[in-house]
This record gives C-alpha cells, sequence and structure tokens, in this order.
C-alpha cells in the first residue's frame, strides 16, 4: 500500500459505519483550534504587514507589495505547524482511540494491550512530548540552513519535504504507540519505503492547509497511516508461497 492510497483508505475507514463516532470529537477539537489559530494569525499578521509597511522608507514603497504574498505564506506555515502542534496535544487520546479501532477493524485478532482512560491520555500526551522533542532541534537546525545565502534557495523546498516527514511521523506513530513500540521504529518504518512517506506526509501537508477539508484531515491520516501499517504487518506475517 503506497501513501497516497493508505490516505485515501482513511477517509473511506472513518467514514464507514462503527467508525464515524470516533471522528466526532477529534473533528470538535480541529473546529476549535482552527478557529482559534485563525482568529490569532490574522490579528498578528495584520499588524506585522502593517507596522513592516510604516517602517519602509519612501524609496523602498515598492517593496510593500512582496509582503502580503510574504505574509500568506509564514501564515500558512504557522497555521499548518501551530494547527499540528495543538490539535496533536489536545486529540491525541482521542487518535489514539481511534487508531486502536481502525487496527480491530482490519485485525479482530491484533493483540492490543488493556489500560485505563488515565493510562490512555498519560501515554500519548508523553509520546506527543516525546516526538516534539525529536522535531524541534531538527526545525531550528533547518531555521539556520534557511538563513545561509545560496543555500536558503532550496530552504522552500527543504521546508516542505520536514513539515511532509513529520506528518507522517505524527500519524503513523499512533500505531505503534499503541503497541508500547518506540519512536525509533515509527522512524526506521518511514525510511523503508521513503519516496511513500513523503507522498503521505505531503498530500497531508498540503489538504490540511484546506479550510474546512482540514477538520477531517488528521483522523483521516491517522485511520489512513495505521491502516497501512496494519496491512504491512499482515503482509509481513503472511507464510511464503512454496517454490513451484
Amino acid at each position: 500500500m503506497n501513501g497516497l492510497k493508505a490516505l485515501f483508505e482513511g477517509f473511506e475507514l472513518i467514514l464507514s459505519p462503527g467508525l464515524k463516532r470516533f471522528v466526532l470529537v477529534p473533528t470538535l477539537v480541529n473546529l476549535i483550534v482552527f478557529v482559534a489559530l485563525m482568529a490569532s494569525l490574522w490579528g498578528l499578521l495584520a499588524g506585522w504587514v502593517l507596522a513592516v509597511t510604516d517602517f519602509l522608507p519612501g524609496w523602498l514603497d515598492w517593496v510593500s507589495f512582496l509582503i502580503q504574498p510574504l505574509a500568506m505564506m509564514i501564515a500558512l506555515v504557522l497555521f499548518v505547524f501551530g494547527f499540528t502542534v495543538i490539535n496533536g496535544f489536545l486529540a491525541a487520546p482521542f487518535y489514539g482511540i481511534l487508531a486502536e479501532k481502525v487496527e480491530r477493524k482490519l485485525d479482530p485478532n491484533a493483540a492490543l494491550p488493556v489500560e485505563s482512560l488515565g493510562q490512555l491520555v498519560g501515554r500519548t500526551l508523553g509520546r506527543e512530548v516525546t516526538k516534539w522533542l525529536w522535531y524541534l532541534p531538527r526545525a531550528l537546525m533547518l531555521l539556520v540552513f534557511s538563513l545561509v545565502p545560496v543555500i536558503n534557495l532550496l530552504a522552500p523546498f527543504a521546508w516542505f519535504a520536514f513539515g511532509a516527514w513529520v506528518l507522517l511521523i505524527e500519524y503513523r506513530d499512533y500505531l505503534n504507540d499503541n503497541h508500547a513500540q518506540p519512536l525509533s521504529l515509527t522512524r526506521a518504518q518511514a525510511w523503508e519505503h521513503p519516496l511513500d512517506s513523503l507522498a503521505f506526509g505531503g498530500s497531508v501537508l498540503l489538504l490540511i492547509s484546506v479550510p474546512l477539508l482540514n477538520l477531517l484531515i488528521p483522523s483521516a491520516a491517522v485511520a489512513g497511516a495505521t491502516a497501512w501499517g496494519v496491512r504491512r504487518r499482515q503482509l509481513s506475517q503472511s507464510p511464503a508461497l512454496p517454490p513451484a
């Protein structure tokens, strides 16, 4: 199963009988985060554009037409990462439950640990902290490279690839976390099929920036990434056919 196919299957799964109710709460969380972020960024960037425009001397008035598109690009980056971080922490327990239900639907014999709601919440929130402790140093390193002349010409492509990889890790890890597997396993699995991983993460990155559609994208990504992992596990456990 490649990355794009996994994402499409994720949409089918979250709309299927028996799973739709596990998408309701994460979608409400997404809506609250979406409205709060849009309102905050709109006010922040409006003030930033006005301040920069007023600061420019008269002979640089021609630069002002570049400021608004630049502000929109910054807003998009801040929105995607802000949405992912805040939504990840607030909805992590619900995504953990969704991943469990998807796995049970696809593999009824899956052995999943039994835990209380408190254990689930503590485990999933702790895992989010672990993931972001891995993401942030790499993001800061990429930010430094983005400030280096000439090299920074590649910065938009590097940021897109990094964002895609972050989202792939974010959503594919729920399956492994439910089985108490380390984050390093999720990263290793991502590298087994790097192009498929980038296709999945890149698609999520683009779609998560689309208003309203982004309310369902995280749940679809969790379901799709979980299905991807379950299918690969089933394939690896299938007995090899005897030679003809």
